[in-house]
């Protein structure tokens, strides 16, 4: 069970390193 937490975070922390600044370059794209 605190495997499947730990793995999850870990996802949670990947996405958000990644998603972020792509996210970022995404919007920067389409708005300007």
């Amino acid at each position: 069970m605190f495997a499947t937490l730990v793995v999850a975070a870990v996802v949670v922390a990947l996405v958000a390193a990644i998603g972020t600044p792509y996210r970022q370059t995404w919007y920067g794209r389409w708005h300007g």
